[in-house]
């Protein structure tokens, strides 16, 4: 069961291990045995103090602050609204990573565990160092860049309506690529295609 906070005062009174943030006040202490946290849109703090044990972060809205302290524990993170803050630091568990339409930051590292991610609407940045566990991968309508390599246990790739780029080596494991419909004559690969 989910508790809906309103004020920082409901914290202490919480008994469950999933919260929906709705409060605006800035948080310094969250109780301990929390699983999952939804940011609300109106809150916009940073979130340097999130509990370890925490395995599910979503957050909505207008929060744009740096995310330096993420949990080792985290396996969800979901940004949505105006993040555009770069992440450096994510944990080696985390295996969905959905990061805002606003985002378009560098991505050096990625967990080797991480098997889904999406990246926004506004991502256009170079995607190299692909972990190998990565099994989905969409890309927002901004993207067109080139990808040298993509992971080998990928099963599934979206790209946007912007991509024009050639892909020269399909995984083996590939069985549905989404692609705009003016680019498929240039791919000649043994697997579905979705056109739009």
């Amino acid at each position: 069961m989910t508790t809906i906070i309103y004020d920082i005062l409901d914290l202490k009174k919480i008994k469950t291990d999933k919260i929906l943030m709705k409060c605006v006040e800035k948080i310094d202490e969250f109780p301990e045995g929390i699983k999952s946290i939804e940011i609300d849109i109106l809150y916009n703090h940073s979130l340097d103090n999130l509990p370890e044990g925490l395995e599910e972060l979503y957050i909505n809205g207008r929060y744009n602050y740096p995310l330096n302290k993420l949990p080792s524990t985290l396996r969800i993170l979901e940004i949505s609204g105006k993040f555009n803050e770069p992440i450096d630091n994510l944990p080696l568990k985390l295996e969905i990573l959905k990061l805002s339409d606003s985002f378009n930051q560098r991505i050096d590292y990625l967990p080797e565990n991480l098997q889904r991610l999406k990246l926004g609407t506004e991502f256009n940045q170079p995607i190299d160092g692909l972990p190998n566990n990565l099994k989905i991968l969409e890309l927002g309508n901004n993207f067109n860049k080139p990808i040298k390599q993509l992971p080998n246990n990928l099963y599934r790739i979206n790209f946007g309506r912007s991509f024009n780029n050639i892909i020269l080596e399909v995984p083996k494991n590939l069985k549905v690529i989404r692609i705009p419909r003016e680019i498929a004559k240039e791919f000649n690969y043994n697997i579905k295609y979705e056109l739009f």
